[in-house]
């Protein structure tokens, strides 16, 4: 018999329990036309096991379809965006689930200059945008990323790759079914 475990602070009235690979083909087709503007090609390969989560769909939908509107912004023509899951286990004594983590790995140096000028902070606020720079309006999109992806109970990191490009880093609490 399988029993569903899931922590008190992941429990809330705006989660659902869904499948990842659906809400990450939902942001990739928002933005689909996007990309075909630029040139920009994204790679998504669906895992032959389906993760689950607990976690408010629209929330999660929102930063996956902001992440990927600043990939395709910033990257070069030509260039293509993978984007890649796995499980990672929750190691902390505090962690009642394990984690999905979603990467969106950017082939391009551009995005990854940009961000090296950029601090992730989450005391911005957006407030009136039309007097700030590009890394400053930057800046404040990975912030409130990075405070979306908290309230659901996940991380949110960018990592410049040494080679080339860079990869966005987030990740969810999984549902986690035990045998009994």
């Amino acid at each position: 018999m399988k029993k569903l475990i899931l922590s008190d602070d992941t429990l809330n009235r705006e989660s659902t329990e869904l499948q990842i690979s659906e809400v990450i083909e939902a942001a990739i087709d928002s933005i689909r036309d996007y990309c075909t503007d630029r040139s920009v090609t994204i790679e998504y390969n669906s895992p032959e096991k389906e993760f689950l989560v607990l976690t408010n769909q629209d929330k999660l939908t929102d930063v996956l379809k902001k992440l990927l509107f600043i990939s395709v912004k910033f990257n070069e023509r030509n260039d293509k965006i993978i984007i890649e899951q796995n499980v990672l286990l929750g190691r902390r004594h505090n962690d009642n689930n394990d984690f999905i983590h979603i990467l969106i790995r950017v082939c391009s140096m551009a995005l990854s200059n940009y961000l090296l000028e950029v601090k992730l902070d989450s005391s911005r606020s957006s407030g009136d945008s039309r007097n700030l720079d590009y890394k400053e309006k930057l800046a404040i999109e990975l912030s409130s990323s990075k405070a979306m992806v908290k309230e659901l109970g996940g991380n949110f990191w960018v990592k410049r790759l040494p080679d080339n490009g860079m990869t966005f880093n987030l990740t969810i609490p999984s549902v986690k079914l035990v045998e009994e």
